[in-house]
């Protein structure tokens, strides 16, 4: 399900602005763009970014594609090194469901972390989803 731009985390005010004054208002539509690294570049020059930000949104938009995936659990997988949709897709259940325990003890994100059997949904929907963003590391 979309996300608005505005709402995403790392949009700023001014930034959900330019975004809107390209025609992106969603999350959809900002990974139809920066799926590329070229359409990430170019909509870095347009927005007056730096291309990396565009990477970390389509990266965390991309992530937001997983359902019962919102900004929360998303800011938890990253702070566990789980930044993209491949990552998430390759990682094994268990150490990452320990992982996210580990890392939401320490920064209280959320006071329901995910459970073991919801993490083995994320990851089977990881692997099942079309790849919508080719990225360069």
């Amino acid at each position: 399900m979309p996300v608005p731009l505005a709402k995403l985390r790392g949009v700023t005010p001014e930034l959900a602005a330019r975004f809107k004054e390209l025609g992106l208002t969603t999350t959809n539509q900002l990974l139809a763009i920066a799926s590329t690294p070229e359409g990430r570049e170019m909509l870095a020059v347009q927005a007056q970014v730096d291309p990396t930000l565009i990477q970390k949104l389509a990266e965390r938009a991309n992530l937001l594609r997983i359902p019962g995936i919102g900004d929360v659990y998303a800011e938890l997988l990253e702070r566990a090194g789980v930044d993209t949709l491949e990552k998430l897709a390759a990682a094994r259940p268990e150490t990452l469901h320990a992982a996210l325990i580990r890392v939401n003890v320490s920064v209280q994100l959320t006071t329901r972390p995910p459970t073991l059997t919801r993490v083995r949904k994320w990851i089977t929907q990881a692997r099942s989803l079309s790849r919508a963003a080719k990225y360069r590391r």
